[in-house]
């Protein structure tokens, strides 16, 4: 077998030699130089080729000239049938201009039989030789087939395909796919820069881009604009892959055309935003029918129904009957049930200390009639340095709803206990936790069935530009905490 002699393999080593004393000569030399080698001697042409093509040898030695062959015969045979076997020319005598002829034909090495003592270390070399040049052939055939692979998986990728220089971003190669989707002649696109396929308000950003991620020594993908030949801009997912390719650093790219993926979610968030802008709408129309409601209710049938009473009153003075005073009398207490109850009505449309007296007060003022309706206890806490009568109107009306449906979930769902509130606010901000006792839920399943009830204050708070976040777990209560911009 080719490769390093060691004490642990036998070398097999076929001698070019008529002089059966040269040949015993050869034997002595490997095994004085610890070599266990079996030896086969042949001095003629065709025992020559039925050895090469019977056996493996491990190394080729030959004399320079012998009656019925020669050593240059010997190697262009051996370079023929067996290339890859190291070949040393042992010869007796021979001039410095054969010497450097026959190493240029592909003989390993040379010497004279009055120096056979450098023979085992000559044979060492030579094998060493061969066998690094054998793994450096191999790799270069394995290097030569991965950049076929690679050239057909390039050439006929159907996706937009080409290699950047990572030095200077220049297009090195190009596939048939990116010539075609960019419309560019394969000529023209090997002399595009990577700065030339985007819109000209896009190079700054991208270089900014290339210069970061240089630094950081890493490399990132993404969405980005792209120009084609005939300056249509596209949207396209750029894949990039860094690897040394001719002793270059190049950046192999792919290109996903996602145009029209990105103008469906364009059209999507701008029908999603106008059915927003219609549920706000729709929103302000109900507050504002309520508002009118309200008055409607507490001003005109409110005084209507204080002027009836006060006009029973007068007739109940009048009468002397005691059956008909009674009556008038019971009469006079239904109105006053009915006005507080119109007034009740009036306040949960719209609570009139929403508009005079700010949100703190209204929420306060619900917590209240909460508590004293439902038993539950409820505590209201206020930490604002203003009563927040300046407050946009519309961000009022969206926490008092919020925390009005807050409070209808705790009633029906919770079975709590207590409730805590919390109002809060800085120069920017506003703050609105709820917090109760009760049973709690697990979020993700609610998530799943889709709740109504709380997607409506999501969709508030979002309409406020604001964020909420719900907190909850079985058995350990439920927090709603909401934080808008004043």
């Amino acid at each position: 077998m080719a490769g390093l002699h060691t004490t642990n393999s036998r070398l097999l080593v076929l001698l070019v030699e008529d002089d059966p004393f040269d040949a015993e000569l050869v034997k002595r030399s490997l095994s004085q130089g610890g070599m266990d080698a079996e030896l086969v001697v042949i001095s003629n042409e065709e025992d020559y080729v039925r050895e090469l093509q019977s056996r493996l040898f491990d190394v080729i030695l030959s004399d320079h000239s012998l009656p019925r062959f020669s050593s240059v015969k010997a190697l262009s045979l051996l370079n023929r049938i067996r290339p890859d076997i190291p070949f040393i020319l042992v010869t007796g005598a021979m001039s410095d201009e054969f010497a450097v002829s026959i190493l240029k034909e592909g003989a390993t090495d040379y010497l004279l039989k009055s120096n056979l003592s450098r023979l085992p270390v000559a044979i060492n070399a030579a094998i060493q030789q061969k066998e690094a040049i054998r793994k450096k052939n191999d790799a270069e055939k394995e290097l030569r087939l991965s950049e076929q692979k690679y050239k057909v998986l390039f050439e006929n990728n159907p996706m937009p395909m080409w290699m950047l220089s990572r030095k200077t971003l220049n297009v090195i190669d190009v596939n048939e796919a990116a010539i075609n989707h960019y419309g560019y002649p394969r000529e023209v696109f090997m002399q595009l820069n990577a700065v030339d396929l985007r819109p000209a308000e896009d190079v700054e950003q991208y270089l900014a881009h290339v210069k970061k991620e240089m630094a950081a020594g890493t490399r990132s993908s993404g969405v980005w604009r792209h120009m084609k030949a005939n300056g249509d801009v596209i949207f396209v997912d750029i894949f990039a892959s860094d690897f040394i390719y001719a002793d270059e650093p190049v950046r192999l790219v792919l290109a996903n055309d996602v145009t029209d993926k990105m103008h469906g979610r364009k059209m999507l968030e701008e029908s999603y935003a106008e059915i927003r802008r219609l549920a706000d709408h729709l929103q302000n129309v109900r507050e504002e029918e309520r508002v009118s409601m309200a008055r409607e209710i507490h001003d005109v049938l409110g005084q209507m129904l204080t002027a009836l009473r006060f006009d029973i009153s007068m007739v109940r003075t009048n009468v002397k009957e005691d059956q008909h005073r009674e009556k008038l009398s019971d009469a006079v207490t239904m109105i006053d049930d009915i006005i507080k109850t119109v007034r009740k009505i009036a306040t949960q449309l719209r609570p009139l200390l929403l508009d005079d007296m700010g949100l703190g007060a209204a929420i306060e003022w619900q917590n209240t009639e909460f508590s004293q309706r439902t038993g539950i206890e409820c505590r209201f806490y206020e930490e604002c340095s203003d009563a927040l009568t300046d407050l946009n109107r519309d961000v009022a009306i969206g926490l008092f709803r919020i925390f009005q449906e807050v409070l209808t979930n705790i009633s029906r769902h919770a079975k709590a206990t207590y409730v805590h509130t919390v109002l809060s606010c800085n120069e920017h901000y506003i703050m609105l936790n709820i917090r109760d006792n009760g049973r709690g839920f697990d979020p993700q399943e609610v998530k799943k069935k889709k709740t109504l009830g709380i997607l409506g204050m999501k969709e508030r708070v979002l309409s406020m530009n604001g964020h909420m976040q719900l907190d909850s777990m079985p058995g350990e209560g439920t927090t709603v905490a909401i934080k808008v911009k004043r």
